[in-house]
């Protein structure tokens, strides 16, 4: 009798079954064809020209818009390179849909010299796209010993004597000052002689100091994508160039700044009237008019080769006050007996400046306020800023930036700065957060 075979268990059977392999397909080979790739044909001298065409089209056309939401006011010019606020620059980068991304903290670097320490401020950025795809790469720097945070005044020292000379005029009809020795008369004194005066430290503005490193590294990425305008550009776009800031620092640039706005220098604009003059004797004095307006204007230039334009700011140390009163005087130069106005002659470095607006200015928030002409008489020795501009043959004081220990702004207000601390307490790199903040002027 043949045994019975013990059925397998129900679990094992289904083990089994996952276990045994599957039938093998029938496998067929397949030739495959590569498709033969066409690399396009370089571009042509016509194209590559046309598309550079395109790209200043638009250059020019974010010029355009720039030009009508950016004040000229705004718009600074360092010799003869274009500086812009951080703000203007972000508007410029917006046109093109890139944005500057900040790297924190803003690194410090601390140096000893002779003259006592100083900081130098690091800023690092990258240029990105709104998509987050960046393009490059920028950095930049700013010292405390910059000159309008810095620097307390400059000291000429005659190459032969090495006594301070004196920044003046030789003769009365001279344009420009010169640099007079008191024994040697008109001295030449190289620059790399020039003594500089520094303020301490503890004294420097030292959050102004880091809004202009984080305004330097937006300039540096206009420069970067070579979207930084030029005067010619900004002109062409319709600004009122005649508007700008202008900050010389020597005669030749100077000279090629207002060649670049298309002026006329004051010497040649005398000439051109006087030549005019001849030619036409016989017009009327309606037609003589413009004429004379444009010798006036001609000879209005100021005689200080680092002040193109009609406004601007000088600061130092304020090494002297002399007070006076104007005397009135009639047309033939008699004069009146009518009572003169008060005025103080400042000395601000190698500048002789004259202060006739005596009003009150806020010295804090609480509403109390001094005569200008207090706080400038208790400032000597001290350091002053001012706006100053051309009026006739003197530059006389429309504006007050900063006066001893007081400042104000642009609105009259007055600026509260930090109490005066030890170089070593200070610290600021881990406290402060980049903004669109101007640097101030």
């Amino acid at each position: 009798m043949t045994p019975r075979k013990k059925p397998e268990p129900p679990q094992m059977k289904q083990i089994l079954e996952q276990t045994q392999p599957e039938p093998k397909a029938e496998t067929q080979i397949v030739q495959v064809m590569e498709p033969y790739i066409h690399l396009p044909a370089p571009p042509t001298p016509e194209e590559i020209v046309r598309q550079a065409a395109d790209q200043i089209y638009i250059l020019k056309q974010y010029m355009k818009l720039f030009a009508k939401e950016v004040r000229p006011e705004q718009v600074l010019m360092f010799g003869d390179q274009i500086y812009l606020p951080a703000r203007a620059c972000q508007t410029l980068l917006g046109y093109a849909r890139l944005r500057l991304k900040i790297h924190s903290p803003i690194h410090q670097h601390r140096f000893n010299s002779p003259d006592g320490e100083f900081i130098v401020f690091e800023a690092h950025a990258t240029i990105c796209t709104r998509e987050g795809t960046e393009i490059d790469d920028v950095v930049a720097s700013q010292s405390t010993r910059d000159e309008f945070f810095g620097l307390a005044g400059k000291e000429y020292p005659c190459p032969t004597c090495k006594t301070p000379c004196v920044w003046k005029k030789v003769n009365p009809n001279d344009e420009k000052n010169k640099t007079v020795c008191p024994t040697h008369g008109p001295v030449w004194v190289p620059k790399d002689t020039v003594i500089l005066h520094y303020l301490p430290l503890y004294d420097v503005p030292i959050d102004d100091v880091l809004k202009k490193t984080t305004t330097n590294v937006f300039n540096r990425a206009l420069q970067a994508i070579g979207m930084m305008p030029t005067i010619e550009d900004l002109k062409e776009a319709g600004m009122d160039v005649s508007r700008v800031k202008h900050i010389g620092f020597d005669g030749n640039r100077t000279a090629s700044t207002q060649q670049q706005q298309g002026k006329t220098p004051p010497k040649q604009a005398a000439t051109h009237t006087q030549q005019s003059a001849s030619q036409k004797p016989a017009q009327a004095t309606s037609s003589q008019a413009p004429a004379a307006t444009e010798t006036r204007q001609g000879n209005s230039s100021l005689p200080r080769a680092s002040i193109p334009p009609e406004r601007e700011i000088i600061s130092g140390s304020l090494m002297g006050i002399k007070p006076g009163v104007t005397k009135p005087k009639d047309k033939e130069g008699k004069p009146t007996g009518k009572p003169g106005r008060e005025f103080l002659g400042l000395e601000i470095g190698p500048n002789k400046v004259t202060c006739f607006d005596n009003k009150e200015l806020a010295i804090d928030t609480r509403g109390n306020k001094k005569r200008a002409f207090d706080l400038i008489l208790e400032a000597l020795n001290e350091h002053v800023s001012f706006w100053v501009e051309k009026r006739g043959q003197y530059l006389n004081v429309v504006g007050f930036i900063r006066i001893g220990n007081y400042e104000w702004g642009d609105d009259g207000l007055p600026v509260l700065r930090r109490e005066a601390a030890p170089p070593q307490q200070e610290s600021f790199g881990a406290q402060f957060e980049p903004d669109d903040s101007d640097i101030p002027f």
